[in-house]
């Protein structure tokens, strides 16, 4: 239960970002997965005793999330900010010189949600034709997302919060 919760709070996190939340509220949730992480927080028993809000940095908002997901295996929130912004643009923070705001770019000027999509757009000049983007940018995007398809260590690799910009 705690790796599909520090997952979920993680995910939200980088959605958050790439929806160009403020750093109040995608940190909380980058912070909550740390906490559960590093404590190794028994979230399930803490849900059970109605103890999660006692945690240090988790609000009342956070605990009710986390809350409704042990319950119910579920979070209304999390279905509804993956509709506004695919789940799949995670996958492009890994992609190096891509951050939320690029990510976002991309998405809101060409729909273009998957890592292989984005390749593609690459390859088709719709990338070096998007503002702040350039022949050689595109070229070092899609050697990264080869990087990415092709070594299942870069595949895992973690996003690291403070690299972000």
């Amino acid at each position: 239960m705690n790796e599909e919760i520090i997952k979920l709070m993680t995910n939200i996190s980088l959605l958050l970002q790439i929806k160009g939340e403020s750093y109040f509220k995608f940190s909380a949730y980058s912070n909550a997965a740390e906490v559960i992480k590093r404590d190794n927080l028994d979230i399930k028993q803490l849900v059970t005793d109605g103890k999660i809000s006692e945690i240090k940095g988790f609000g009342k908002a956070l605990s009710e999330k986390i809350t409704e997901f042990t319950l119910n295996g579920n979070l209304k929130y999390y279905d509804n900010l993956t509709k506004e912004v695919p789940e799949g643009l995670i996958d492009f923070l890994k992609v190096e010189g891509l951050g939320p705001k690029k990510v976002l770019q991309i998405y809101l000027e060409t729909g273009i949600s998957t890592l292989e999509m984005l390749s593609e757009a690459c390859d088709n000049g719709r990338i070096e034709s998007l503002k702040g983007f350039t022949v050689s940018s595109a070229g070092k995007i899609k050697n990264s997302i080869e990087q990415i398809i092709n070594n299942a260590d870069y595949k895992s690799r973690k996003i690291d919060f403070d690299q972000i910009q």
